[in-house]
């Protein structure tokens, strides 16, 4: 899929659901004509009836309005004598925003979109700083993310998701021969397909090149991660690209920044650019991991107080949804109680029998 990857998944999922007009339905039957797209379609098809056959079992309604507040009422009557930490949440770094900020204060040709999405339940906003300097004459463009995310696209037409804090640098124009960006942070690329000129992205230390395909690029840390959807893409130390890794879909690489070893491993999770299009799913996952997902995306902290419940396996879809929303639905399908203690979301319970 390309930038109208969220629109086309977005269209699918209306089209298993029946909801679809006439014109959505043609789309839907041009796209399935390629035979990659159909593999994608069984296997969203797939996810959609796992969490059509959980949601049959025992429906639940979640009041929007109620949800986190039910929650919050059971936190503060409740108190948890000790929690036997997990995992913890990777806080949203604002040191790239300060940065910026005293460029932005002094008003160097800055343009600034800000614009509310009224369709997202969150009510969420999205603004981005676009700040054009030049460098060795050259006209370079700094787009920065400043709240939720933020997309923008690139001279050749590719399309770039930025995550809130981060920044993409990259030319008004290519140089022939090559496509090169720098990035700091977070964010996910649709690159278009160009089989004589390389798309090179600058990331700390390291260095991602690809054709044309889709991927997530992440700096935390002293690691950069790239996470592939669909393609191939090479991860390799910007000093010494001899022992670079080719990382296909499905696929996570991680580079170390500290050493610079690479490594492969398989994807554990296809929410890695949740964040992208406020969408989560879950398919016979085990909490723990489910965990990690909400971590991720909603940038709190969790800890399971009792080892019993990380085996219980969770099936859910959530759009547009507040962690309270999915709080109390996790709280309602297992024998498990949420509570709050210091700023930490713990879960703790007797576990479940799956």
């Amino acid at each position: 899929m390309s930038n109208s990857n969220e629109h086309i998944e977005d269209m699918l999922y209306k089209y298993l659901d029946n909801e679809c007009n006439s014109e959505e339905m043609q789309l839907v039957t041009e796209w399935l004509k390629n035979d990659e797209n159909r593999i994608e379609f069984e296997e969203i098809k797939k996810l959609q009836e796992q969490v059509s056959q959980a949601n049959d079992s025992e429906p639940i309604e979640v009041d929007v309005d109620l949800a986190w507040g039910n929650i919050m009422d059971h936190i503060a009557t409740s108190e948890v004598e000790e929690a036997t930490p997990v995992m913890h949440a990777v806080k949203e770094s604002t040191n790239r925003l300060m940065k910026y900020a005293a460029i932005l204060i002094v008003g160097l040709g800055v343009s600034y979109y800000y614009m509310n999405n009224n369709n997202n339940s969150n009510n969420s906003v999205s603004a981005v700083a676009t700040i054009e300097e030049t460098v060795e004459d050259e006209s370079v463009m700094n787009a920065i993310a400043l709240m939720e995310k933020e997309d923008v696209k690139t001279p050749d037409g590719s399309d770039v998701s930025i995550k809130k804090g981060s920044t993409l640098k990259y030319p008004t124009n290519f140089e022939e021969g090559i496509r090169e960006v720098e990035l700091e942070g977070e964010a996910f690329f649709d690159v278009v397909r160009d089989e004589e000129k390389p798309f090179l992205i600058r990331v700390g230390s390291a260095t991602v090149k690809v054709l044309g395909t889709s991927f997530l690029v992440k700096e935390v840390d002293n690691f950069i991660e790239v996470k592939v959807k669909s393609g191939n893409v090479m991860l390799f130390g910007t000093e010494d690209q001899s022992n670079a890794i080719e990382i296909g879909k499905g696929e996570h690489g991680i580079y170390n920044i500290t050493d610079g070893t690479l490594v492969k491993t398989d994807l554990t999770s296809h929410n890695f650019a949740s964040w992208r299009n406020n969408v989560l799913r879950f398919s016979g996952v085990e909490m723990t991991a489910a965990i990690i997902d909400l971590q991720d995306h909603y940038n709190v902290q969790i800890e399971l107080a009792n080892n019993n419940v990380a085996s219980c396996l969770f099936t859910g879809q959530f759009r547009d949804k507040t962690i309270g929303e999915v709080l109390e639905n996790i709280q309602n399908n297992f024998n498990i109680q949420i509570k709050e203690k210091n700023g930490i979301i713990i879960i703790d319970g007797e576990g479940c029998s799956n």
